[in-house]
């Protein structure tokens, strides 16, 4: 009988790498990574030249938050890294971004921006939004829709990770005021790592509903 390699593997919430190479008695695994560099458990079955590989699933947390009526520019707290009682989240060192779905409803006069980004330097002063999503409206009354995918293990909102326009130095994000949240609630204060939306507004008004899947390290 001809020696045979099977491999199993589990994909969850993300893929995993195998890599192999001919040994003595058939295959033998000695890679094996998952899309969050982690290295998975590995049961060996020699006399069949097998391997099994099982990769635990990664929880994702999600957010939504409602802006009705935008008639000014206006940023919103979407994850506040260091606030692990509101959020469900528990490591605070940055977000890894799965997923948005973004739902833009303007009236016909509503001129302005939507962007999505993450904070850095932020003080009592100002801070700066690293913005990597940024939707212009100009003047139109049409619903729009927007869906997006970070793959694999996701997208690291981190400042060597990201080459992208930066907004600095602007005091809508301070560590001593307080912008609304999910909840609807104005009580959250800007902070080093955490996901923003800022709506900038020219003319008229806009409704923003955004979702958000992600995780934390």
């Amino acid at each position: 009988m001809k020696k045979l390699i099977s491999i199993l593997i589990l994909l969850l919430s993300f893929p995993v790498l195998v890599f192999a190479q001919p040994g003595a008695g058939g295959f033998k695994a000695i890679n094996i990574e998952g899309g969050d560099g982690t290295v998975a458990d590995v049961i060996s079955h020699e006399g069949e030249n097998s391997v099994i590989v099982s990769q635990g699933h990664r929880e994702v947390f999600h957010i939504h938050l409602d802006a009705q009526a935008i008639a000014a520019t206006e940023g919103f707290m979407l994850i506040d890294l260091s606030n692990v009682v509101n959020w469900k989240h528990t490591d605070t060192d940055h977000i890894v971004l799965e997923w948005i779905t973004l739902n833009v409803n303007p009236t016909t006069a509503f001129r302005g921006d939507v962007e999505i980004g993450f904070l850095t330097n932020v003080d009592s002063t100002n801070g700066d939004l690293n913005i990597f999503h940024n939707y212009h409206f100009e003047q139109q009354a049409a619903e729009v829709v927007i869906g997006f995918s970070h793959a694999d293990h996701g997208l690291d909102l981190k400042t060597d990770e990201l080459f992208g326009p930066i907004d600095t130095n602007s005091a809508i994000w301070q560590t001593d005021v307080n912008i609304q949240g999910p909840d609807g609630n104005t009580s959250y204060p800007s902070g080093d790592g955490d996901l923003v939306m800022l709506i900038t507004r020219t003319a008229g008004t806009v409704d923003v509903g955004i979702s958000v899947g992600y995780t934390t390290k």
